[in-house]
């Protein structure tokens, strides 16, 4: 299976994967016996953009796991069911095989689809009756700016999902232009993505000039802003992942949606984020 690996990590992926696989053992150790021993939760694992199961590093003969195969193999606790989503067919083969050979077809399933129709679906089956019992991480890694609002809302509308997303900062650069407002398509995307216009507020206007003002960390602000709006707690590490001269920078944003367990699930992704922080020694994001 290695040797067909054909997607290419970025700057940013080590440390990704690592805050990753931190908070998914985390999150499994934390609610082992919750809420009871003889009565626990069902522990899910969602995967919005799973790719094929490995990485190979750019500029480099390694090849890791990469976050499907990490939900696999929590240390703790293993995760009762998980779901990979991806749109690419050939990647959903390539999952289903690695499932098949480790005998994990029983807790997995594949879904060829598209993550902003998938997630509000089965978010809408957590948020139910029917999910009570049920407690669940979502990990959301887009290329770019795929992610709608709207499926993020259904995320924090659960009150039973924690949410880890890689943030696509470098793709947010590329659209929210310095001089002038963004083209009309560019605010299109723009507004599927902040759900709204809100990102405006980072132009400043006079005369006849549009100048967006600040830098990265006032674009994570503005969407960390919109977060938390909707979920209990939200937390970033004010900092960067990858870097912009190979077109990698990311950041992480978190969102606990349960205000019960919000407490806990913070103090857990600021471990994450302060445990993961030399691994690259990347910029703060002022």
């Amino acid at each position: 299976m290695a040797n067909e690996v054909s997607r290419y990590g970025s700057g940013a992926t080590v440390e990704k994967l690592d805050a990753h696989r931190r908070y998914a053992d985390a999150f499994t150790r934390a609610l082992r016996d919750r809420p009871r021993k003889d009565d626990r939760f069902t522990l899910q694992y969602v995967d919005a953009f799973a790719g094929e199961g490995f990485v190979r590093l750019r500029n480099s003969s390694e090849i890791v796991p990469g976050s499907a195969l990490q939900a696999l193999d929590t240390i703790d606790r293993p995760f009762d069911r998980l779901l990979f989503i991806d749109r690419d067919l050939k990647n959903c083969e390539r999952l289903e095989q690695i499932v098949a050979e480790r005998h994990d077809g029983h807790r997995t399933a594949v879904r060829n689809a598209d993550a902003n129709e998938e997630i509000p679906a089965f978010c809408s089956w957590l948020g139910s009756r029917h999910g009570r019992m049920v407690r669940a991480f979502v990990f959301v890694d887009p290329f770019a700016m795929e992610v709608d609002w709207t499926t993020i809302e259904a995320i924090a509308a659960t009150k039973r999902a924690d949410l880890l997303m890689l943030f696509p900062l470098m793709s947010l650069r590329r659209n929210l232009k310095r001089d002038g407002w963004p083209t009309l398509e560019h605010q299109t995307a723009l507004n599927r993505f902040f759900g709204d216009d809100s990102w405006r507020i980072l132009y400043s206007t006079g005369g006849d000039s549009v100048i967006r003002e600040g830098g990265d960390r006032e674009i994570v602000e503005a969407y960390a802003g919109r977060m938390k709006g909707i979920f209990a707690e939200v937390v970033d590490p004010q900092r960067t992942l990858g870097s912009a001269e190979d077109g990698s920078l990311f950041t992480l944003v978190f969102g606990a949606s349960n205000p019960g367990a919000a407490d806990l699930a913070v103090r857990i992704a600021r471990g994450v984020f302060d445990a993961a922080s030399g691994l690259q020694r990347r910029m703060r994001l002022d």
